[in-house]
């Protein structure tokens, strides 16, 4: 996976080997207590880490994209 490789100048991965595992949760949970109970938590707090981690994934997904992207000529 190319943005799991180190982008160009950067010192390291584009997403985090926990990324990829809440973005391949996320693609088939039915809500984010299932995201949250795959990457290990519990209870109520499931559903609020499930959150969480799925936000701050897509954002590093959304980063990476932008970093791989050719530049667009102005």
């Amino acid at each position: 996976l190319t943005l799991l490789q180190t982008s160009r100048g950067k010192s390291g991965p584009l997403l985090t080997r926990d990324h990829v595992k809440v973005l391949d949760i996320a693609i088939r949970a039915k809500n984010f207590e299932e995201v949250g109970l795959g990457m290990g938590q519990a209870g109520d707090y499931a559903r609020k880490a499930g959150k969480r981690l799925t936000i701050s994934a897509c954002k590093a997904l959304a980063r990476g994209l932008r970093e791989i992207s050719p530049q667009r000529a102005a």
